[in-house]
């Protein structure tokens, strides 16, 4: 190839990238529910576990690069959660992630010394996907009974 056709090769692949840009919009990710609460090991060992469920509205597949979430049971916070892992969404399709964590003893103490009776589980938090060099951040507020 000489120069010429190569200048002409990356102004077209630029503007076909600036171009194709504008096209994409990706739709929010849904956090759809939490399954699966877990409170273990209590008094020697806390430990949270409970499966987050996805949903990708999109015709095409999404990177999850991040996830940060906060649960309360009740109005007391039991544990925060971040996830800098890389994980493939499908296009149109749901995905259920397992997390777990340990939170510490006093916040445990403090949560269970002031069990509400209603059960309200609530994870609040964001996530960001990324779709080639496009990248979006979703807050979300899921409430569940446990």
């Amino acid at each position: 190839m000489t120069r010429k056709s190569v200048f002409k090769f990356s102004v077209l692949s630029f503007a076909f990238l600036v171009l194709f840009t504008s096209c994409i919009t990706i739709q929010p990710v849904e956090v759809r529910n939490i399954d699966n609460f877990q409170l273990m090991d209590v008094l020697t060992k806390p430990n949270v576990q409970f499966d987050v469920n996805i949903h990708n509205p999109n015709n095409f597949g999404l990177t999850l690069k991040e996830f940060k979430s906060t649960a309360f049971l009740g109005d007391k916070m039991v544990t925060d959660i971040f996830i800098q892992k890389k994980i493939y969404i499908g296009a149109n399709s749901d995905i259920s992630i397992p997390l777990q964590t340990q939170p510490s003893l006093k916040d445990i103490t403090g949560m269970v010394m002031s069990v509400n009776a209603s059960g309200d589980l609530r994870v609040e938090g964001f996530l960001v996907v990324r779709k080639f060099i496009f990248r979006k951040k979703f807050p979300f507020t899921v409430r569940t009974k446990i």
